[in-house]
């Protein structure tokens, strides 16, 4: 019953049944023969050969094929379809959802990819290229402080030191994130387990640098301090730097969300609340005065937009699913 379940899952998308239906009609075939038979576009096809991964195979000559799972897939597929003539099928919605999209509108897909850096998260799998990508990031940010006035810095302006201020910024605003990851994730609405074969110690000290959040967060800011570089332009100054500090902001919320399990719309309200409670930490640390109603404001809107991205988070996953 679990197996069926599985593979009425696999099932549901019309392009895999097309992939599947059209190996098990003509056999072993080149990735070409399958585009030209399914009219499906590169892109799909192989986004929907990788999750067929078990079903469908590639031998040494580059030909796909139906493995013995496949084959019971398609068995299951034909009776399936016998049984559902008659009766509207209930799609499962978080793989309709993904198809659909996929399917219809490949290039937006890409482009939101590309935009929050999701293939880049994807290529820095090692700690040791995390770790590089962090350093490369914190200098260039370094590299471009001095020409940033603090007054304009996207945190916290130690005014009158722009290096000081980065570095601030840089910290401040990494741990203000690893707390709304927390908050959002330690109750067990998106909490991923991790397992490992380090020894306790390295564990705990990679947990509590956490690289891979690291890395990401690090080029997200490194994209805001350039966005305000930007903004000295003459003509397109402003409207570059408005694009580059979305852009920022948006590889941020990719970060946390590529790293913590969240899904991705929930997570653009996290720069929002970042911004939210550091306001309210500027106020308090560096303003020559306090002003109880701004401090209240601001943490208290951003205590709202965690309970809003919390609830946003939960919901989709009841709805459509969590992530694959």
């Amino acid at each position: 019953m679990e197996d069926r379940k599985a593979y009425l899952r696999v099932l549901r998308s019309p392009a895999r049944k097309a992939i599947l239906v059209y190996l098990a009609e003509n056999g072993p075939s080149r990735f070409m023969d399958i585009k030209r038979g399914t009219g499906l576009s590169t892109g799909v096809i192989y986004h929907h050969l990788r999750s067929l991964e078990g079903f469908v195979a590639q031998d040494d000559n580059k030909m796909y094929r139906l493995t013995e799972g496949g084959m019971r897939l398609v068995s299951l597929l034909s009776s399936n379809t016998r049984q559902s003539q008659n009766q509207e099928e209930t799609p499962d919605a978080g793989e309709t959802v993904n198809d659909l999209l996929l399917e219809f509108y490949p290039t937006l897909v890409r482009a939101v990819s590309y935009l929050s850096l999701t293939q880049l998260f994807r290529k820095l799998n090692t700690t040791s290229t995390q770790i590089a990508t962090t350093i490369a990031s914190l200098e260039f940010v370094l590299l471009i402080a001095p020409h940033v006035s603090p007054i304009y810095s996207p945190i916290i302006g130690v005014y009158g030191y722009s290096v000081p201020s980065a570095l601030i910024t840089f910290i401040v605003t990494y741990i203000i994130i690893r707390v709304l990851r927390w908050l959002l994730t330690s109750s067990g609405v998106s909490a991923q387990d991790s397992s490992g074969s380090e020894p306790p110690i390295t564990q705990k000290l990679i947990h509590l640098v956490e690289p891979e959040l690291l890395s990401f967060f690090s080029i997200g800011l490194a994209i805001t301090y350039l966005s305000f570089i930007a903004n000295g332009l003459p003509l397109v100054g402003e409207v570059v730097s408005i694009i580059l500090f979305m852009w920022g902001y948006i590889s941020i919320a990719s970060a946390v969300s590529y790293t913590s399990g969240l899904e991705f719309i929930p997570s653009l309200l996290l720069p929002f609340t970042m911004n939210m409670f550091s306001s309210a930490l500027d106020q308090a640390l560096l303003e020559g005065y306090i002003q109880p109603m701004g401090i209240g404001f601001d943490i208290g809107m951003g205590a709202l937009g965690l309970l809003v991205a919390a609830w946003a988070d939960r919901s989709m996953k009841m709805v459509f699913g969590r992530r694959p």
